[in-house]
């Protein structure tokens, strides 16, 4: 089983970057944000999900749409999908077999790429979107994005911007 958590890194500028809550995965640190409207969509729907984004918050920006597959006692994120402006549909864009989580434009960083399928214990899993659900809240600037996004996500509009 794959370990998922969350850092929470604020942004000097937050209306601008309103995402707070940076991606951790087995235990290492990367450069993408939870869309966390998207994590808490993850928990209950099979299908794709918009789930890794920048401090912006968009999807298009650098960001990726993950397969969710719900199983009786994991969460798998079994593909993944770049961005694209070219698409409303998130399957239409270009599904990669490997997602490079750091930067690594200096060359003083390790590099961290995943590869799916990612499983997770479903129990750990929705704790996780519980912890950052409690936190929200306290930052105004997330609350929004969460709120706005979560609103277009139930109507079945996964590529808003």
């Amino acid at each position: 089983m794959n370990k998922l958590s969350y850092k929470i890194k604020i942004d000097e500028r937050p209306n601008f970057y309103p995402n707070i809550f940076k991606i951790v995965i087995d235990g290492r640190d990367t450069d993408y944000f939870f869309d966390v409207a998207g994590l808490e969509i993850s928990r209950s729907e099979s299908g794709v999900i918009p789930m890794f984004v920048c401090g912006c918050g968009y999807i298009m920006c650098t960001g990726y749409y993950v397969k969710i597959e719900i199983l009786d006692n994991e969460i798998i994120w079994s593909k993944f999908y770049y961005t694209s402006f070219d698409y409303e549909n998130p399957e239409q864009n270009e599904e990669v077999d490997r997602v490079e989580l750091i930067k690594n434009f200096d060359g003083k960083r390790a590099d961290f790429i995943i590869s799916p399928p990612l499983k997770f214990d479903k129990k750990e899993y929705n704790k996780m979107i519980d912890d950052i659900l409690k936190e929200v809240p306290q930052h105004k600037e997330q609350q929004a994005e969460f709120e706005n996004s979560l609103e277009f996500y139930k109507s079945g509009d996964k590529f808003h911007m």
